[in-house]
């Protein structure tokens, strides 16, 4: 399966890895709910802690990634140089949730980077 990530590719760190960014007025907007709010996400949710650092998130189709980011948050997160990753991984090393996906970064195969606009 492909995985669209939203991150900083050379040093692999998403938006809410950002102080900049979990700050933003996105985390109060309702479509971007936490992993345990989301019910396709309970299998993992349920990880221990030591198990969850392994993983990194991200969007099972550019359009799950557009529900999730609005064209002005892209184009901020654009400005503090994150860029649109995709990867390949087994369906056996993600866990699908109704709005993300996560996935085991170890796993996965880089395949390339795009901006975000």
């Amino acid at each position: 399966m492909l995985v669209y990530r939203v991150e900083i590719v050379t040093k692999n760190i998403g938006p809410y890895s950002m102080l900049d960014w979990q700050s933003h007025d996105h985390n109060n907007s309702g479509r971007t709910p936490a992993p345990c709010e989301d019910p396709g996400l309970r299998r993992w949710d349920r990880e221990s802690w030591d198990s969850r650092e392994r993983y990194r998130f991200g969007f099972s189709s550019i359009e799950q990634l557009m529900e999730w980011f609005t064209e002005d948050e892209l184009r901020a997160l654009s400005k503090l140089e994150m860029t649109l990753s995709v990867y390949e991984i087994e369906n056996r090393h993600t866990v699908s949730g109704y709005h993300q996906v996560v996935f085991k970064l170890h796993q996965a195969e880089f395949i390339s980077a795009s901006d975000l606009i």
